[in-house]
């Protein structure tokens, strides 16, 4: 492996380093981020970079160490090499720009006196057009990406959007259906783009995304910024030109073509752009982007004699058990070494293990609990035949034990915990655990209302077709504007529909959202099932009863609902004829009273959907899940809404099926109605009132095996 260090430390090089070291990772060698060169302070953009490179302890035998900016030695980067505790023996590259050959011997008799051993020292040649660099600018040549849209890809880099003219043009260019469109721009320029003109174009900031991920979308790319001294705009113009990309110099100083006449001049107007793709352009992408890449220019993006002392000093590559390559003993002070240590893995030294077997399909629940989410993956899962293909998931430990008891494999993914200093910290450690899970996949599909780092960068990173589970009516004024930015990852966004049509309403548009029914767990409960079913309940909990009631009021963490719990379990004491069931997920935490109550009894359970089909009375919360089965399941029942500001709007659903005379709703904050409520149902006759109601609805045929002929057919 190659141990690579930076010789002064601070987080404007860091960032060159961890591009550097992303690019030789794609060009076929070992390497990682030796933890004395992370800096004490970094974005979280830049920590999500470092992460799955960053190595504890020291160099290992038969490790090569790189230190890069060589003509920057300080004597406390020399101080610190020479506290590196390396091996003897060990061998030595330095990269650097030296302005001289006696500074190139001066730096190696520093180096030579810090480790013990002569290093070798490559000088580094400038960079593209502009600036130099102390890293190697070379290209590697990305497979394009999967994917189901045929049409080519166009990256516009660096577009002047400061006009609304030029905004319109882009917005126009974005429309149009021979091509698909992405904007690389600045952080503050796509903010203010998404906040005047919406989600209608795909843009990326340049941290967002390494240059490697994004050089494997592009088919043709424009280039309207001037030439840049940034090593990530080097690194991907380079990787564009070796991959045969059609690459258009559009700046106004023509800056590239004066370094690479190979490339072609395209117009510095977006009001141009159009004429020039579509006046015959457009139709010779495959040879103009073949003609570049068997130019000069793109030959000598090779990393030359750098690149070739790279792959020689190159230990072979072990297969190793997990994301991350693991040795020596992890020190805990300071921010820099929390991150590594806390976050990938560990102190102990990792065992190499056997290589593993890949997942083709990967399933990934995820918000708060999951559980909710889990049970709809699973539902569209099951649908698949294991013959073909064995989904994998990746889920929260509150999910595991259902998703195993459907015979489902699960990796455990990290919640959210108080012990967390900033809110994205678990999100690191599942980053690391769905890389390592997700490489040599095909496809990751995702069930959520956000897509978290870890789901994003591991679809965009292991060139995955993503596929996101979407389901919708979202609360009005509702801010999604993160989470739909992000669907530009997702190849296909299958939308789960509401069982009544008023509900349902569009976020994005394109061929890539994909309808289907409703994802809901059917029952065939006849009457004979649910009087022998009735009877089972009876016996279990030696209770007979008249009625039977069922409360479950949300598995989630979007509300307490301790007092409405009590409320209703103080109500069902007082009716001698009525066996009440709360019912929690197994992992649920119940107040010790709940216990207590008479006719009350907790149940614990993955699988309430049979008990509920069985009542005479359920009070529910709104959730997808629940109200499509009561629908479908023909269950009389009281809503009582949860309404947190994250959550989709369930009084919009239950109200949906009061208008149509199928359940009745109580608000949170209304007991005395509720009372009133639970005895129109159980002694005046209204539940047989709203299961006759509920069998005359005329239903959308459910999802849940369209749903997975949609992932199928992106795994393909």
């Amino acid at each position: 492996m190659l141990f690579c260090e930076n010789a002064r430390r601070h987080e404007g090089s860091f960032d060159d380093l961890a591009v550097f070291v992303s690019q030789i990772e794609a060009a076929g060698i070992d390497a990682g981020i030796g933890l004395g060169s992370v800096p004490s302070e970094l974005s979280r953009n830049a920590i999500f970079d470092a992460l799955p490179r960053v190595r504890l302890g020291q160099p290992g035998p038969g490790d090569t160490l790189l230190l890069v900016k060589g003509h920057e030695l300080t004597d406390n980067s020399l101080t610190r090499l020479r506290r590196l505790g390396a091996p003897e023996n060990l061998r030595t590259l330095v990269l650097g720009r030296f302005p001289s050959f006696q500074s190139v011997i001066g730096a190696k008799m520093k180096l030579s006196y810090a480790l013990g051993e002569n290093p070798e020292v490559v000088d580094v040649p400038a960079g593209l057009g502009v600036g130099s660099h102390h890293l190697p600018v070379f290209g590697v040549k990305a497979a394009r990406g999967r994917g189901q849209d045929s049409r080519p890809v166009l990256l516009l880099i660096g577009p002047d959007l400061k006009s609304d003219t030029q905004c319109q043009a882009l917005l126009a260019l974005a429309a149009s259906p021979r091509l698909r469109l992405i904007v690389l721009t600045d952080g503050e320029t796509k903010q203010e783009f998404h906040k005047t003109h919406g989600q209608a174009v795909t843009l990326f900031h340049f941290g967002e995304i390494l240059p490697v991920a994004l050089a494997r979308m592009v088919d043709m790319a424009l280039v309207f910024s001037a030439p840049s001294s940034s090593y990530r705009s080097q690194a991907l113009l380079a990787n564009l030109v070796v991959s045969g990309v059609a690459v258009a110099d559009c700046s106004r100083e023509k800056g590239h073509v004066k370094y690479a006449s190979t490339l072609l001049q395209g117009p510095t107007d977006l009001l141009a752009t159009g004429v020039y793709l579509f006046g015959g352009i457009l139709n010779a992408v495959g040879m103009i982007g073949r003609e570049i890449a068997g130019s000069r220019f793109a030959a000598s993006l090779d990393g030359g004699e750098a690149l070739l002392a790279l792959r020689r000093l190159q230990a072979p590559v072990e297969v190793l058990a997990g994301p991350v390559a693991v040795g020596g003993t992890a020190q805990r002070s300071g921010r820099s070494k929390v991150l590594a240590s806390e976050f990938l893995g560990g102190s102990e030294p990792v065992t190499p293990a056997p290589a593993r077997e890949t997942h083709p399909l990967v399933f990934v629940p995820t918000n708060g609990v999951g559980l909710g989410h889990a049970q709809r993956t699973s539902l569209i899962a099951s649908e698949i035949d294991p013959k073909v293909l064995t989904p994998t998931f990746a889920a929260f430990p509150s999910c595991m034990k259902m998703l195993k008891s459907y015979g489902f494999d699960v990796m455990p993914l990290v919640s959210r915990s108080g012990l967390h200093r900033v809110e994205h910290e678990n999100d690191l450690v599942n980053y690391l655990r769905l890389r390592g899970l997700t490489r040599g996949s095909k496809t990751l599909v995702f069930d959520g209302g956000y897509v978290f780092d870890s789901i994003y960068r591991s679809i965009l990173e292991n060139d995955l077709n993503g596929i996101w589970v979407r389901r919708g009516l979202w609360q009005k004024g509702q801010d999604n504007s993160i989470a739909l930015d992000r669907e530009k990852a997702f190849g296909r966004v299958i939308v789960p529909s509401e069982a009544f049509e008023e509900l349902n309403e569009g976020y994005s548009q394109g061929s890539h959202i994909r309808s289907v029914g409703p994802i809901v767990q059917r029952l065939k409960m006849t009457a004979q099932r649910r009087e022998k079913l009735r009877n089972e309940v009876a016996a279990r909990y030696d209770c007979e009863f008249r009625h039977l009631a069922v409360t479950m009021l949300g598995g989630g963490v979007a509300a307490d609902r301790s007092a409405q719990i009590t409320a209703v379990c103080a109500m069902m004491a007082g009716r001698r004829d009525t066996l009440h069931l709360l019912v929690v997920w197994p992992t649920a935490t119940v107040e010790a009273g709940a216990y207590a109550w008479p006719n009350t009894r907790v149940v614990k359970t993955h699988y309430a959907s049979a008990l509920v089909a069985a009542a005479d009375l359920y009070i529910s919360a709104v959730g997808y899940n629940s109200f499509h089965e009561v629908v479908y399941n023909r269950v009389p029942t009281i809503f009582m809404a949860q309404m947190a500001a994250y959550m989709d709007d369930q009084q919009a659903r239950a109200m949906a099926a009061v208008n149509r005379g199928c359940a009745d709703i109580v608000a949170p904050d209304e007991m005395l109605s509720l009372r009133h409520k639970i005895s129109a149902f159980l002694d005046g006759g209204r539940s047989g009132e709203m299961r006759e109601a509920l069998s005359r609805l005329t239903l959308p045929e459910p999802g849940n095996a369209e749903a997975a002929r949609l992932i199928m057919e992106m795994t393909q």
